[in-house]
């Protein structure tokens, strides 16, 4: 950032519930950054730790705010109208900022009044163990690679979207072209003021549909990168998004349904396939032979095996929301003849 112009005044949102063992090296890569200290403000919306969550955030000077919600995406919503800064980062306890030049890059962008929000790419770190190197090169779960494409890691958007580039940054054309998947919590900046709709509050994608559909530009910045140490095995893969699954199934408004509509004719054509893809075996393996020779990587390897028992958690859920559903409706009839 030139030193003509003030240094904007920086608020960290992070969403937390019995985060203890992410959390430190979360918040210590925020204190380690060349930025005024001053202008930098560290929000943990806390949905009731009962581990030392709140007692690391305070250790290091953040501002512990109670999220009654729970869960993070509303924690986010209410760390947006709670936080002092110019700028807001989203960010999840589990990311690590991997440079201390990495505000300063994220930033300056934000001297163009067009932007409106700017983002990274999810970056391995090598305390990863390799099925979180699996997830972090593919930047999303098996499904959503499948349905996205190239428009699910920055890395590969100028292969979908056009491109211009600016002095440390791009800015790509989303409009008028498939949805990207980019998300708040992987370390999002957005201008303070840009209001968050009510049918965004359970997403962390869908704001940043609504910036685009607003016409603002969001401004990539491969420089910065962000770690995600979002997964420690694969049982712990199959856990984790068995919850997610069914609290997309079980929340009011959740906004993976809500995005389904925003979706285009291809990537809902995508969602249809998944499962004879997944169930398929030989084309998640030859997709993991290409993820190998391109990225180098074996974890590649974890592909078929990852979207199979994806499938598969993804049926159960369904399943179980059906006989809920069916449940809850005979125990309404009963009531409503006695």
């Amino acid at each position: 950032m030139t030193g003509t112009r003030p240094r904007p005044r920086v608020s960290f949102i992070i969403p937390t519930l019995n985060a203890q063992a992410l959390l430190d090296g979360c918040l210590q890569s925020i204190r380690r950054q060349h930025y005024p200290q001053e202008l930098v403000e560290v929000l943990v919306m806390d949905g009731g730790s009962t581990d030392r969550t709140t007692t690391i955030a305070e250790a290091y000077g953040a501002r512990v705010v109670p999220n009654p919600h729970r869960l993070a995406e509303p924690g986010v919503a209410l760390g947006q109208q709670v936080a002092a800064g110019e700028l807001f980062v989203v960010m999840a306890a589990d990311n690590e900022l991997p440079s201390e030049r990495w505000l300063s890059l994220m930033t300056a962008c934000f001297e163009d009044s067009n932007v409106g929000g700017a983002y990274t790419h999810v970056m391995n770190s090598p305390m990863d163990p390799r099925f979180c190197r699996y997830v972090n090169l593919m930047h999303a779960d098996p499904f959503n690679w499948f349905v996205y494409g190239a428009a699910v890691d920055p890395r590969r958007f100028r292969d979908v979207f056009p491109v211009r580039r600016r002095d440390g940054y791009e800015i790509y054309q989303f409009r008028g072209y498939d949805r990207p998947l980019i998300a708040l919590a992987q370390a999002f900046v957005i201008r303070a003021g840009l209001s968050r709709p009510g049918d965004s509050v359970n997403d962390d994608i869908l704001p940043i549909w609504n910036l685009i559909d607003a016409s603002y530009e969001l401004a990539y910045v491969p420089e910065a990168g962000v770690y995600h140490h979002t997964l420690r095995s694969f049982p712990h893969f199959v856990r984790k998004f068995r919850t997610s699954i069914r609290r997309n199934l079980d929340v009011d408004n959740a906004g993976s349904l809500a995005r389904r509509a925003l979706l285009s004719a291809a990537q809902r054509r995508r969602q249809y396939l998944w499962f004879l893809y997944s169930f398929s075996v030989l084309f998640p393996f030859i997709d993991a032979l290409r993820g190998w020779r391109r990225d180098r990587d074996p974890a590649w390897l974890y592909h078929p095996l990852a979207c199979g028992s994806l499938s598969i958690v993804m049926l159960s859920q369904l399943l179980r929301a059906r006989i809920q559903h069916l449940w809850d409706g005979a125990i309404e009839k009963g009531h409503a003849r006695a």
